[in-house]
């Protein structure tokens, strides 16, 4: 979902958030470990980056593309909170 977000980010425009989601997908695919508290806090964080840029830069103008991108990051956080272990 990230390298999907990369892709559609870049292509219209949204170069920051497009190598926001490139990061996160290269953290997830060598890096992440479910079980470190530390990785999912990373990967929380850049999903709570790229909705502020995207909500920043899609305001008003999103059109059809701010749509596919929005839908994308929805399925990024909705994927992170389902796989994400209980703390309690």
């Amino acid at each position: 979902i990230a390298l999907a977000i990369n892709s559609r980010a870049g292509t219209f425009g949204y170069s920051l958030a497009a190598s926001i989601a490139y990061d996160l997908y290269i953290f997830t695919r060598k890096k992440l470990n479910p079980q470190n508290e530390d990785h999912r806090l990373i990967v929380q964080k850049h999903i709570q980056v790229l909705q502020v840029i995207l909500g920043n830069q899609m305001q008003g103008d999103a059109g059809e593309a701010g749509e596919q991108i929005a839908d994308e990051l929805k399925s990024l956080v909705n994927k992170y909170s389902g796989s994400r272990p209980s703390t309690r």
